[in-house]
């Protein structure tokens, strides 16, 4: 039975979570073209999730793996296209800048070997979806942000939680859970703005700084 149970979640895994990564790109790509914009997108948040793309692709052509090639050159050809588009239409030369010096960076880490490539993949795929939850929990859905997209999202990282289980490397299993989570955080805040926790969220991002009150110096009258 033990066995029967790994190689369902191997399966899962193997050929599931590419299949997902793949299919994803229908929507991610076709709704900032749909809805002409992509004001729902953070800048930041496509960039970095341009760039963790390319670290796997990277990683894939050092360590010759055909799957992480064939699955991260199309995702990696939809994420560049919508990270030019959100970093352009941002005018931003601070987030211009970000997306230069990252890609550069990535290039860079090919000298450090496959072992820090894929290090330095696998934490910025843990951190990769925090600029686009906080835009979305403040502002809601927006132009260019694919909900189902984001959703077949979650649904590729639960898979890739399966082949970390099978294949017992915790790394994999805690950032495909975190991934999965932020996607799912971002679908609910998408879809359910009005939901008692994102509301909470959003005061807690839009709360205002407190400013303490100017301490005056001075002799009062009579002393």
């Amino acid at each position: 039975m033990a066995n029967v149970i790994q190689d369902g979640l191997l399966f899962v895994a193997t050929w599931a979570g590419p299949a997902l990564s793949l299919v994803m790109l229908a929507p991610i790509a076709s709704r900032p073209i749909a809805d002409r914009g992509v004001t729902g997108l953070s800048p930041t948040g496509t960039v970095m999730t341009a760039v963790t793309v390319q670290l796997w692709l990277t990683y894939g052509i050092m360590s010759h793996d055909p799957r992480q090639i064939g699955v991260n050159v199309g995702v990696y050809a939809v994420r560049a296209a919508i990270m030019i588009a959100a970093v352009w239409g941002c005018r931003q030369q601070s987030t211009r800048t970000l997306a230069i010096a990252t890609a550069v960076a990535g290039l860079a880490l090919v000298g450090a070997g496959a072992t820090a490539v894929g290090l330095a993949a696998m934490l910025l795929s843990t951190i990769n979806r925090t600029p686009q939850a906080v835009h979305t929990i403040r502002n809601g859905a927006g132009a260019g942000l694919s909900v189902s997209g984001f959703a077949l999202g979650a649904a590729a990282d639960l898979s890739w939680v399966a082949y970390g289980l099978v294949a017992n490397d915790p790394i994999i299993v805690m950032a495909s859970a975190i991934c999965a989570a932020f996607d799912a955080l971002i679908v609910v805040a998408a879809t359910r703005p009005d939901h008692a926790l994102i509301a909470l969220a959003r005061r807690a991002l839009t709360a205002p700084e407190t400013v303490a009150e100017p301490v005056v110096y001075g002799v009062a009258a009579g002393d």
